[in-house]
């Protein structure tokens, strides 16, 4: 059996585990500011972002262990998140990471905060790529239902019944032009 010093063996468990996760954490972070991205929060009076640079999900945040990289930086910073609450970002920059820069809210909040930023855009009837209708298909509809049954106007536009329900009635959710 060999020996192997103390020293030894902590450079051997060190090299196996790697560095601490907050290590790696915010070595992929850039405090520069000097990125246009990194001024926005500049702008605002909150200082530069700091920005993520490694891996990110589609939607243009980070990720970081399987974790969102404003989420981890919050809880490294904050604690636990508790369940069912989002991390808001002041600056509106997904990729930064400054905890400054975040806070915790709930669904509705982070809604609300969109909504007064003017960053949610809904599209609604024609404008929605998941439309089944053009505007021009909605009048059609709309000037034909005393004529034809409701079936026969969904036979016409290769719509369900349902769906001409929801152009002459109008429901709130559906809008249609």
């Amino acid at each position: 059996m060999r020996y192997f010093s103390p020293e030894h063996k902590q450079r051997i468990s060190q090299a196996k585990t790697g560095p601490a996760p907050a290590v790696r954490f915010w070595s992929k972070v850039d405090k520069s500011g000097t990125s246009p991205a990194a001024q926005r929060g500049t702008a605002l009076g909150l200082g530069e972002c700091w920005l993520w640079t490694a891996g990110s999900a589609g939607e243009g945040y980070g990720i970081f262990d399987h974790v969102r990289a404003h989420r981890w930086a919050f809880q490294e910073t904050n604690g636990p998140v508790p369940v069912g609450q989002c991390i808001l970002h002041r600056c509106d920059t997904r990729r930064c990471v400054r905890p400054a820069h975040l806070f915790l809210g709930s669904r509705l909040d982070n809604v609300r905060d969109m909504d007064a930023k003017g960053r949610r855009t809904v599209l609604r009837g024609a404008d929605n790529g998941r439309s089944k209708l053009t505007g021009d298909q909605v009048e059609d509809i709309r000037c034909n239902r005393e004529n034809n049954t409701r079936l026969e106007l969904a036979r016409r536009h290769g719509v369900s019944k349902s769906t001409i329900d929801a152009v002459l009635t109008n429901k709130p959710g559906r809008k249609y032009k």
